[in-house]
């Protein structure tokens, strides 16, 4: 007995061994590859393969190989050659790999392409625009100019294309390399080219003046090489996931280049109709815009603007009218009120641009505030008191957005502000780093760069595009730093001290004075002049220090939002891969656990354990479908995971759920109730593991978010009405959980959204689990709606229609049941009402009640008046009084006459000897369906039996070469085998498996169980050798693949390398030994 339960705990460790396992074997397994040469072609390239004059490589296509080699192992060989010609010999199988190539149909019956794009690239025509015949504004006039184009390249193809769609027809110069191209365009032979972006046609004097195509580019592989092509897809599958921007990164290093800013037809129109625009500026803003006493004159950044933006683009000059404004608040009024076209200047702050109705530009500007304390030690990250002015909106805007920590307290003046700083009322002011050097000279006061960067743009009302489109580009042809130096150079425009004009409105006092009077008056004037340009020396070194710490920011802002981005899509990953492992994996694992537990506790009860083994079962197939779906991650992201539909049967379904979920329920002991309403169709076409899933989700929320002692029930009720040959179903789950709140009830079904609330910040979870069931609801054509109530519990009600799996089944009455009373006692309403409607079709006349004391009442009346009940069918936990005290009453009143059935939805084995003594006929699971009652009210005595099962015939004495190269694995097939009468011979490795073949006799051997992965020499290889002997029984012995590679594509492998069966690990007894049955 020892032993057997020692083989039992032991099998159960296996089990969950393997589940867990499997993924890191299998990733171990796809890792160990054999390094190999590849021939790659080199074709000269300005972005994709660059040779230095030094014979170094460089490029984008080379560094993406070099990428690949880090992941596969490979060295290569570069065969050198013209683009044309790399092609043709990739087509004729001389090179094995080439890069950026365009995928056509015709190409793809020449030469494998790999699954993922190693990049995108668009086409241009660069065109000399110093030769007046040709206008970017009139595309007619590229009529008859000669334009280079890539022989065989899709990139000419398109263009042919872009010309007829244009009605344009030039001249096409075809060439076969980049050196070519270049030699033409040096001596002014053609006059544009058709080219990916790339900077060396900007630095030979040309524009991209229009874009003609683009396509997504690829690896070219040898037709003959498929091997190669899944290594690679491998590779490129595992960058994209660990290096998402990878091919961003390198576009922009190798392809990206400037473009010239070119208004379109809409945007002359607007400007023609509209005239001048109307710009809005503040009149007394320092260094941006204000105005000159003596001349009224508008001096700043402003002016610097408009003089650049007048004819930056083109032909097309711009027209600007000034409207002085005296604070942003009218401004802004202005602007909405038609009154102006833009705002000058605003702080980038979208939450405050979208409540005040307008939109946001580019960046005109960007710099870099100091706060100005007399605190010696200044952490902005603290939560600090500002004294900003009340006039200062912009500034108020910035630091709500960058700084909403920060206490801001609004003065009359800058000077009252400065006030509060310096008498410790507020922590601090802030001010422009420009200037900085007005403040620094008095010694309280210390001035520390603020990280987070003031960014400036232009404001337009929210709808006006076409300004804006404008305005964007008059920014992009404008140097990026040019605006922020102006600023600065404005800002630290010091007043220079002079005493000439004192000397001589005051000469006559000066000449009266003392010599020495006079002296020390010279040299005070000499002290100042000297401070004056010590200060300006100052201001200029900060001007100089401003501008440089402007730029580095401008770089480390670009660093860092590209580190953000890509630690923004790792987390995405990360989360959504917990989500599945936990979340989805958790409550059939528990299952599994409690199953081995229960099943070692109750060893001496083989019928017990034979009942939790085929749970475990149950939930160890669940959670092997759902680790296949985690191995197949790519395709669950890329939207291509399928609706497997086939024959289900409801009662199974729901009983398998209720033996998941039951280990949970029972640890927060909850009562959960499942019962059906309505179900007349029990056999449906269905995905299992979907629909499985769906409610599983929801019922583990019911768990989760559930107080102890609570209620949770799943019904399943079908509609009276659905399409021909359909049938539709509402699975409702109740709880009287924590419930949700109305406005969280409009986010529940979104990624990652979890309520902020202090019950639910106790319990783990990531807010993916509802938004993947309502995907896979969508998927399956149906809905999911939710109610709930805070404190009182929630209801989610998923609709679906499934096909029907054959006709429509109609159950005619049972004749030697017609008339009789049944008695059902249950103290839910629903339930009562369901069976006896279910009573009624078979043709018996039903009775009910809710309460077992009633029950009892009843059956004596029965016999008092000669009309006993042929059954009863009571529930077996009612609150006045429990179903098998129920039972044992009435059975003191009917006595053995009458079958009594005990209704449940929980684990009866351990009161079954009680029930047994109380007089209960036997149970039967709930819910209940119409195939069941009709079971039981004909067979009442046979509904605890087991079901037989499917005979498996396999003959003894049959023998079977074992292949496997693990211990544990070999020693579950040699148990299993053995156990039904075969006789196994072992082998650990391929090469061994064919040793023993090749030196077998006639009849030594009826069967070969086969491994895949194996160390020395693999399952597939093995098997290709066996059936390549020359004796008949080596190529028609049945050979049986057992492998972790469950996929489809595996079962293709094994069958071409000729096996004959196929069994995915970990291994099922049933399936193992039917399979073994069918060649035997």
């Amino acid at each position: 007995m020892n032993r057997i339960t020692t083989r039992l705990k032991r099998y159960g460790c296996l089990l969950l061994c393997l589940c867990l396992l499997m993924p890191l074997l299998q990733g171990t397994a796809a890792a160990v590859q054999d390094s190999s040469v590849v021939r790659v072609a080199w074709y000269p390239d300005s972005a994709y393969n660059i040779t230095c004059e030094n014979g170094e490589r460089s490029g984008y296509g080379y560094e993406y190989q070099q990428s690949v080699a880090a992941y596969t192992g490979w060295t290569y060989h570069y065969i050198e050659a013209n683009w044309s010609d790399s092609l043709n010999m990739l087509q004729k199988g001389e090179i094995d790999l080439m890069a950026g190539v365009s995928y056509a149909e015709g190409r793809a019956q020449t030469m494998l392409f790999s699954d993922l794009p190693m990049g995108e690239e668009k086409y241009y025509l660069y065109a000399d625009l110093t030769k007046k015949d040709i206008s970017m504004s009139d595309l007619s006039t590229l009529n008859n100019k000669k334009v280079i184009v890539m022989e065989d390249s899709i990139q000419s193809t398109q263009f042919s294309e872009w010309e007829k769609e244009h009605r344009i027809k030039t001249q096409h110069i075809n060439i076969d390399s980049i050196e070519r191209a270049m030699e033409l365009t040096g001596k002014h032979e053609v006059d544009g080219v058709i080219s990916t972006e790339t900077p060396i046609w900007v630095e030979a004097g040309m524009s991209a003046i229009v874009t003609t195509g683009g396509s997504g580019i690829y690896y070219g592989i040898n037709k003959n090489r498929p091997d190669l092509k899944e290594e690679l897809d491998n590779a490129m599958r595992s960058m994209e996931y660990d290096k998402p921007f990878y091919s961003d990164d390198l576009y922009k290093e190798y392809l990206a280049t400037e473009s010239v800013a070119v208004l379109s037809t809409e945007e002359k129109e607007w400007l023609k109709e509209h005239g001048a625009i109307l710009v809005g500026y503040l009149k007394d803003d320092a260094g941006i815009s204000s105005l000159q006493a003596e001349s009224g004159e508008v001096i700043g950044v402003i002016n610097d603007y408009i003089s650049y933006a007048t004819d930056c683009l083109g032909d097309h000059a711009l027209k600007f009218q000034l409207v002085g404004f005296d604070a942003q608040d009218d401004e802004i009024q202005a602007l909405n009120d038609g009154k102006i076209d833009m705002i000058f200047h605003v702080s980038q702050n979208p939450n405050l641009a979208e409540k005040n109705n307008f939109s946001l530009s580019n960046t005109v500007w960007s710099t870099n505030p100091a706060a100005i304390t007399t605190k010696t030690y200044f952490d902005e990250n603290a939560e600090n008191t500002i004294a900003i002015p009340k006039d200062k909106l912009a500034l108020k805007w910035y630091l709500s957005y960058n700084y909403p920590q920060w206490k801001i307290v609004e003065y009359d003046t800058q000077e009252e502000a400065q006030k509060a700083v310096r008498g410790g009322e507020a922590d601090c002011f802030v001010v422009r780093s420009s200037r900085v050097a007005n403040y620094i000279k008095d010694s309280k006061f210390h001035s520390v760069s603020l990280i987070q960067p003031e960014n400036v743009s232009f404001a337009v009302k929210r709808g006006n595009s076409v300004l804006m489109s404008i305005l964007n580009k008059t920014l992009k042809s404008m140097p990026s730093t040019m605006l922020t130096g102006a600023l600065s150079m404005y800002d630290n425009r010091s007043r220079k001290v002079t005493v000439v004009d004192f000397i001589k409105d005051n000469l006559l006092v000066v000449a009266t004075t003392f010599i020495l009077v006079f002296l020390l008056i010279l040299l005070i004037i000499l002290s100042f002049l000297k401070k004056s340009l010590r200060a300006e020396a100052k201001a200029k070194e900060a001007v100089e220090q401003s501008q440089e710490l402007n730029e580095k920011l401008q770089k480390s802002q670009e660093d860092l939002r590209t580190a953000l981005l890509q630690a923004e899509s790792a987390n995405s990953a990360k989360t959504t891969f917990l989500n599945n492992m936990s979340h989805d994996i958790r409550t059939p694992m528990n299952a599994i656990i409690g199953f081995t537990s229960l099943a070692a506790s109750h060893i001496d009860n083989k019928e017990l354990v034979k009942d939790y083994l085929k749970k475990i079962g149950t939930s160890s197939e669940h959670l092997l479908s759902l680790i296949n779906d985690v191995l197949d991650m790519s395709r669950i992201e890329s939207g291509r995971v399928k609706i497997d539909e086939k024959p289900l049967h409801l009662p199974d379904l729901l009983h398998d759920l209720r033996t998941i979920i039951r280990p949970s329920v029972t640890s927060k002991q909850l009562d959960f109730l499942i019962d059906t309403v309505d179900v007349v169709d029990e056999d449906i076409i269905a995905d299992k593991l979907r629909l499985t899933q769906v409610i599983l989700n929801i019922l583990s929320n019911g768990v989760k978010y559930n107080k102890t002692g609570g209620v949770l029930s799943l019904r399943v009720k079908q509609e009276k009405k659905a399409p021909k040959g359909c049938a539709t179903y509402h699975f409702i789950v109740r709880d009287s959980g924590i419930g949700i709140s109305k406005e969280f009830q409009k986010h529940i079904f979104e990624n990652f959204s979890r309520e902020e609330t202090s019950t639910v910040n106790c319990i783990q979870g990531t807010g993916l689990g509802l938004a993947i069931t309502k995907k896979i609801v969508e998927m399956m054509g149906g809905t999911i709606h939710l109610e709930s109530e805070e404190g009182v519990g929630s209801v989610f009600d998923v609709c679906l229609t499934f096909r029907l799996n054959g006709e429509r089944k109609i159950y005619k009455k049972i004749g030697s049941l017609q008339g009789l009373r049944v008695l059902v006692a249950d103290d839910d309403t629903d339930t009562c009402l369901s069976v006896s409607s279910m009573l009624t079709e078979i043709g018996m006349r039903s009775e009910w009640t809710v309460s077992g004391k009633e029950a009892v009442i009843r059956a004596k009346h029965a016999v008092d008046m000669g009309d006993e009940f042929y059954a009863y069918i009571i529930d077996w936990l009612m609150p006045d009084m429990n179903g098998i005290e129920t039972v044992r009453r009435i059975r003191r009143v009917i006595g053995d006459s009458s079958p009594i059935i005990i209704l449940t939805a929980y684990d009866w084995s351990d009161v079954e000897e009680e029930a047994k003594e109380a007089g209960v006929t036997a149970f039967c699971e709930k819910p209940l369906f119409m195939s069941q009652l009709r079971d039981i009210l004909t067979k009442p005595m046979e509904i605890n039996k087991p079901k037989p099962e499917d005979e498996i015939h396999i003959p003894a004495g049959k023998k079977v070469l074992l292949v496997e190269d693990n211990e544990l694995n070999q020693e579950i097939a040699y148990e299993i085998l053995t156990q039904v009468g075969l006789s196994v011979e072992v082998a650990g490795d391929g090469t061994v498996a064919v040793e023993k073949m090749a030196a077998s006799k006639p009849g030594q051997y009826d069967l070969i169980m086969m491994d895949i992965q194996m160390p020395i020499m693999n399952g597939y290889e093995a098997t290709r050798k066996i059936r390549a002997m020359s004796a008949q029984r080596c190529k028609t012995i049945p050979i049986i693949a057992m492998t972790a590679n469950a996929f489809e594509e595996d079962r293709e492998l094994a069958k071409e390398a000729g096996m004959t069966g196929y069994l995915a690990k970990p291994i099922q007894i049933d399936k193992m030994l039917k399979e073994i049955s069918s060649f035997l």
